[in-house]
């Protein structure tokens, strides 16, 4: 809690990146209305198989996965599974709010405000905001060859359902946008070697044409 109100007051303070700044110079981001968006709701339903063509598109590419851990918006639903073999070796491969559960005493050393280098408005948006996502954690002397998968699909959200939310017409329902904030805890010990793949997908939809949908993702690396 701390650390996410650390993160809010910071991003209120923190002004829109423009093309000038080095990072931002390939991305438009000055059509972006913040106000627009709606943070979507954390993912409390689990099932065993999340029937994606990205993913299934995926695995047909990447042949055997150690883990893959999906969070899909537009059903509402979630799936993970890993290799029990790695995890009798100590590989912690598991959603983040389980994570922080069974191992808060690491995460908590993890998750913190000071950060250099991350403190522009979007990294301070997803430290405030953050639903749900992903630690993993490769143990020291330990090579993993199959790969990770993290995916998150999109929501989608219909027209008529925005204009029932907002009591608008149906061309206000059509800027109705939702917006996902996944993190990703990524650490691998000294002389470790982990494959790790990140997906961020959207099935099309007539209902969703016209909206705009947010992904902001954080991807933290601790090697």
């Amino acid at each position: 809690k701390d650390n996410r109100l650390a993160g809010w007051e910071a991003y209120l303070q923190c002004p829109m990146p423009t093309g000038k700044t080095e990072d931002w110079r390939t991305t438009i981001v000055d059509t972006l209305d913040l106000s627009e968006l709606t943070a979507v709701e954390p993912i409390a339903k689990a099932t065993k198989e999340i029937a994606l063509e990205l993913l299934t598109s995926a695995k047909a590419n990447l042949g055997d996965l150690a883990g893959v851990y999906v969070e899909d918006y537009a059903t509402g639903s979630k799936s993970h599974t890993v290799d029990k073999a790695l995890t009798d070796k100590g590989v912690v491969f598991a959603p983040l709010k389980v994570a922080l559960e069974q191992h808060s005493d690491v995460l908590k050393g993890l998750i913190t405000t000071e950060r250099a280098g991350l403190k522009d408005k979007f990294t301070l948006m997803n430290q405030a905001l953050w639903t749900d996502g992903l630690y993993l954690r490769v143990p020291k002397n330990t090579t993993i060859d199959l790969p990770f998968v993290f995916m998150v699909n999109l929501p989608v959200k219909a027209k008529e359902a925005a204009a029932k939310a907002e009591g608008s017409k149906d061309s206000e329902a059509e800027k109705f946008g939702q917006a996902v904030f996944p993190k990703v805890i990524l650490v691998a010990e000294e002389n470790s070697k982990v494959n790790f793949v990140t997906m961020i997908g959207s099935q099309e939809s007539a209902q969703a044409e016209g909206q705009i949908t947010l992904a902001n993702a954080a991807i933290e690396l601790h090697l």
